[in-house]
């Protein structure tokens, strides 16, 4: 299937985020939702912009009117987001980059792309159930939306509020391993519910907010009830899309071996763990986190036939073969 071809502008950014921009463009060739091409002025599909910039403004003041294009803003960490929706922080990393990228292609073909996941009633309702917790998280952060801006996932007494724009999230149960063995359990039904951040209860301080990606790596690394990601199994080879983005989640020496390795070809967990130097357990746990970030590609390992030996009549029996082995006639 052919990959939509999309535009994009970069509106007032610096020339060190020009050169990662074009840089993490030709790097991602082929691995993102769609195809992107950079152009100059408004006509693009999307745009990058800098608050505070006039052009930005003006790119902001035509996605209003017109839809077109899709501003996103980079922005230091500490910064207000004020009326941006979408934002990329700065310094702007590849894996946040491309997820970027693929999240405005979704909302350039199916604006209500969460909404719809989360279930017709939602809108209407405000609530949906969806199945397991991991299912909800992991759907959330493959197709991120802007409106609305968060979404509250609730598992029995734990609530998990997201933010979308952000990829991040927050719990005033905190992620300790109690609550990550309740997320990763199949059987916890959760539901969703749609809400802006200003319609939140209590907005929680900066300083709790965690990565969505941190928890969802956390609840596979545990994920000892996560059988729909048991991926390190017999006969399944793994392969990586790209790396971890360990500024986000624990740098581990042992991943980094690991990852280095499967970035570069498809192996069995049982490879992997031998050429690593790396348990076993560890590995299974490394094949589970990656999997619930979306970077991590499973294949069946094709059994090759061995063809029958053409074996004469004379070595047969088991004295035939005994004989040929120590060199006596038959």
């Amino acid at each position: 299937m052919r990959r939509r071809e999309l535009t994009l502008a970069m509106v007032g950014l610096s020339a060190h985020d020009e050169r990662l921009v074009r840089s993490f463009l030709r790097v991602l060739d082929g691995r993102t939702r769609a195809s992107w091409s950079l152009v100059e002025g408004l006509e693009a599909d999307a745009a990058i912009c800098v608050p505070g910039n006039a052009m930005a403004r003006l790119a902001n003041d035509y996605e209003q009117r017109s839809g077109r294009p899709i501003c996103m803003a980079v922005m230091d960490p500490a910064e207000a987001a004020g009326p941006w929706n979408r934002l990329l922080h700065r310094p702007i990393r590849i894996r946040e980059f491309q997820d970027a990228l693929d999240a405005l292609a979704s909302e350039a073909e199916q604006p209500a792309a969460v909404a719809r996941q989360a279930g017709a009633g939602a809108r209407s309702a405000g609530t949906a159930s969806q199945g397991s917790a991991l299912a909800v998280l992991r759907r959330v952060r493959e197709a991120p939306e802007t409106e609305p801006r968060c979404v509250i996932v609730r598992v029995g007494d734990i609530e998990i509020v997201v933010h979308l724009p952000q990829a991040k999230c927050y719990s005033a149960s905190g992620f300790g391993p109690a609550v990550l063995r309740a997320l990763a359990q199949d059987e916890s039904p959760a539901t969703v519910t749609q809400c802006r951040v200003g319609e939140l209860r209590e907005e929680p301080s900066a300083t709790k907010w965690v990565w969505l990606e941190t928890l969802l790596w956390n609840i596979g690394l545990l994920g000892e009830s996560a059988r729909q990601l048991d991926v390190a199994g017999p006969g399944r080879q793994l392969h990586l899309r790209c790396w971890p983005d360990f500024g986000r989640i624990p740098s581990d020496p042992q991943y980094i071996r690991l990852t280095a390795l499967l970035i570069k070809q498809a192996l069995t967990a049982e490879a992997l763990g031998s050429a690593a130097g790396v348990a076993g357990e560890t590995v299974a746990a490394f094949a589970r986190a990656c999997a619930c970030c979306g970077i991590l590609e499973v294949s069946r390992v094709e059994a090759v036939p061995v063809p029958a030996a053409d074996v004469p009549g004379g070595m047969r029996s088991l004295f035939g073969l005994l004989r040929s082995a120590l060199g006596m006639r038959s």
